[in-house]
């Protein structure tokens, strides 16, 4: 199992994504929520973004990245992998049973 860490613009975008997602059996569950951001672009800049946090097989990943990418606005998203440690097992299970 591993986790796909990706911001998005709006709830909505999130949401949009993680739907798709969890539809086509590439992710199991999303966790989204609201964040604060300070980031350069250029110039300092603050605001509020949209983290989603999708829990894959090291498989998917690849197919996970490229629909996030095609249902984000953002010029250059932050789309990274999370390594994951210990996990329940059953827990685990699960992710493997319902991704395909």
């Amino acid at each position: 199992m591993i986790l796909v860490y990706a911001t998005f613009r709006s709830e909505t975008e999130v949401k949009k994504a993680a739907k798709l997602l969890v539809a086509d059996k590439l992710v199991a569950c999303v966790n989204f929520f609201p964040a604060g951001t300070t980031y350069f672009w250029n110039e300092l800049r603050e605001g509020t973004e949209w983290v989603g946090i999708f829990k894959t097989r090291e498989s998917l990943v690849e197919k996970v990245f490229s629909i996030i990418k095609k249902n984000n606005t953002y010029e250059t998203p932050a789309i990274f992998t999370i390594p994951v440690g210990a996990v329940d097992q059953d827990y685990e299970k699960w992710v493997e049973e319902v991704t395909q």
